[in-house]
């Protein structure tokens, strides 16, 4: 007898088989053994099998290609499994005409706000670009931000307001992460970004458009749309825009000639990543990079002249006197994420160079390095390393190591210190020595930041690898007060969503 007619001579109504499936269901979640699970699993199997053919007189095929249907069909509309409708915070979003979608996968989470810390550079530059104008009359847009987060529902929130809905309004649009998070925990992006796609084309159709829409990739996570074709036609019309911040594939090509752990990805996601990177900028009309040596790099994968490198300081062109305003008091700070690139346990080691010029002259030198995550747990093996460094070097009463602040609250340390000091390894660029120049005090950055290639005065620029280094740096300004120069090679931001005269337009 086949197991079909066994279940067809079983004889029980679909509301009592119903009961028997429950109760298999309780004692497959009581079996704790791998093989308890599994016969408690094919019981589970039986007892469905049986109620669906009490209830519909057919045998139903226990097949993926069963469900996969609905399943997509579920994410496709509301980006989740069941049928939650899409959650607008303000009722007047629908009304909103966006000129820029912002697709920012990795570390952007919830809103920015006066009191947090911004999360990473990225955060902070997707923060200025919804300030920048858009289109031929460089006015205003709306800019709506597509991220991942830990919420039940695709939801809508206005995170920036303006008085009216016409433009410079940001929405930041949260989408359900159970599926981003299994991929980013299990680096199986490629096993999942079909169904990624579809919760991301659930997110932005129906969003109201402005003619000539952007579509920025910031982050390398992005490149899982690629591989869609749907969304690619869906966004077909957009100018493309790929922003490869953490330039991954760089950082992986730098890593493995270093060796050592404790960068901002494993060597594992850095191939991943590098890949994806790869992708966006194949498939992307603009690519923006942020340095020179960003440019020579991704030059390499880009053969029809789409490379466009800018700037994200504040001001492209500025000098200023770089003399303390204490002599006998030097007060440093530093700071980031505590991922190993930023060079925050070479900083320590220089900086004991740094104690030892200062006492010879009776001056008190002291460095805040402000690094440490809300969540102790993120970077916490690196911060020890930091912490070690500062034991070894005995500087435990010359430098503290101190939690990440607000970007408003950073800029006060910043004017209120002698000067900033950089000690990245690697860095694409390093908004650090804007807010320098922003508040007008010196920056010592380090050569291997993209943004030293802006320090025109030599002075301040050091390697973190050279012993010594900062030490002869900060010896020179005190003795000589040069004035300090910042001049930017490229272009601003700030009109990068501008359309030039005369260009063809979108539609």
């Amino acid at each position: 007898m086949s197991i079909e007619r066994l279940i067809e001579s079983i004889g029980l109504s679909a509301a009592e088989l119903k009961r028997y499936l429950l109760a298999e269901i309780d004692e497959f979640l009581e079996a704790e053994s791998p093989e308890e699970k599994e016969e408690e699993l094919g019981d589970v199997l039986f007892a469905l099998m049986s109620m669906a053919w009490a209830h519909s007189g057919r045998h139903y095929p226990l097949r993926v290609e069963a469900f996969e249907p609905k399943v997509r069909q579920r994410l496709r509309r509301y980006g989740t499994l069941t049928r939650r409708p899409k959650k607008f915070l303000h009722d007047r979003i629908p009304e909103l005409k966006f000129g820029v979608l912002h697709f920012a996968f990795g570390n952007f989470a919830g809103p920015w706000s006066e009191f947090d810390a911004l999360r990473n550079g990225t955060v902070a530059e997707i923060q200025l670009l919804t300030e920048a104008p858009f289109g031929r009359d460089a006015e205003p847009t709306n800019h709506c931000i597509v991220t991942f987060d830990e919420n039940d529902a695709i939801e809508y929130q206005i995170i920036g307001a303006a008085p009216d809905v016409g433009g410079g309004n940001t929405v930041l649009c949260r989408i359900p992460d159970f599926i981003f998070r299994c991929a980013k925990e299990r680096l199986t992006f490629d096993e999942l970004a079909g169904y990624l796609s579809l919760q991301v084309l659930a997110a932005i159709e129906g969003l109201a458009l402005a003619p000539g829409a952007v579509a920025h990739f910031h982050s390398w996570e992005s490149g899982v749309l690629a591989a869609s074709e749907e969304f690619r036609s869906h966004i077909g019309s957009f100018e493309t825009i790929f922003s490869p911040y953490l330039t991954v594939a760089r950082l992986e090509s730098f890593v493995k000639g270093v060796g050592s752990d404790g960068w901002t990805m494993t060597r594992e996601e850095m191939a991943i990543a590098s890949g994806y990177e790869r992708a966006l900028c194949a498939r992307s009309k603009r690519i923006v990079v942020e340095s020179s040596l960003d440019r020579d790099f991704y030059g390499q994968w880009d053969q029809a002249g789409r490379l466009e490198p800018r700037s994200f300081a504040g001001e492209g062109r500025v000098s200023f006197p770089s003399a303390p305003s204490d002599e006998r008091r030097l007060h440093f700070v530093a700071g980031g994420r505590p991922v190993r690139e930023k060079g925050f346990v070479e900083v320590c080691r220089q900086f004991a160079s740094v104690r030892e010029w200062a006492a010879a002259r009776g001056i008190e030198v002291s460095l805040s390095i402000l690094c440490r995550e809300r969540r102790t747990e993120k970077g916490s093996q690196y911060i020890e390393e930091i912490e070690r460094a500062v034991l070894e070097c005995g500087l435990s009463d010359h430098v503290t190591i101190e939690q990440k602040t607000s970007l408003d609250a950073l800029k006060r340390r910043v004017a209120s210190s002698a000067a900033l000091i950089m000690p990245s390894l690697y860095d694409s660029f390093g908004l650090m020595a804007t807010y320098a120049v922003e508040t007008r005090r010196p920056a010592f950055v380090s050569r291997h930041a993209g943004v030293s290639e802006c320090i025109a005065s030599p002075e301040f620029v050091f390697d973190p690898l050279i012993e010594g280094s900062l030490a002869a740096a900060i010896a020179a300004w005190y003795e000589k007060r040069p004035v300090f120069r910042f001049e930017s090679p490229f272009p601003s931001y700030r009109d990068l969503y501008v359309t030039a005269e005369g260009e063809r337009s979108w539609e």
